[in-house]
């Protein structure tokens, strides 16, 4: 995942500027679609094929790390300077509240989405083997 804004839509949400998720499509992520994909991603060892945006797949090492570590990144700076806009703010908010509870944690750590992806990557693994 790069994380340079292009200028176009999220191809989820289509409301705020997406990031590249990596994958031969093309397909662009906001920080806050980024953010619940990988959440969801990391939930499930079962599911190894049409990740994120459909085209990504357990051999994606790559594009999946990059990922995270664009979502460790900006989520990072919302905690440091969170959004002055209201409905962003909130809308952040809640996305914290979810890292919280998913991942049990009350302090987030500043690679949690990465140690997420890499914790993922070895239980899915071990349960092809």
């Amino acid at each position: 995942g790069l994380d340079l804004k292009t200028g176009s839509a999220c191809s989820i949400c289509f409301s705020d500027d997406g990031f590249l998720i990596g994958c031969g499509q093309g397909h662009l992520l906001c920080k806050g679609c980024r953010w619940a994909a990988l959440r969801i991603v990391v939930g499930d060892v079962t599911q190894t094929q049409n990740l994120v945006c459909g085209c990504l797949t357990i051999d994606d090492r790559r594009a999946l790390q990059g990922l995270a570590e664009a979502a460790d990144k900006s989520f990072q700076a919302c905690l440091a300077a969170p959004p002055a806009d209201a409905g962003e703010d909130q809308e952040f908010q809640m996305e914290l509240a979810q890292v919280r509870r998913q991942f049990q944690v009350r302090d987030v750590p500043s690679d949690i989405f990465q140690r997420k992806v890499a914790d993922w990557y070895e239980m899915a693994r071990r349960r092809e083997s």
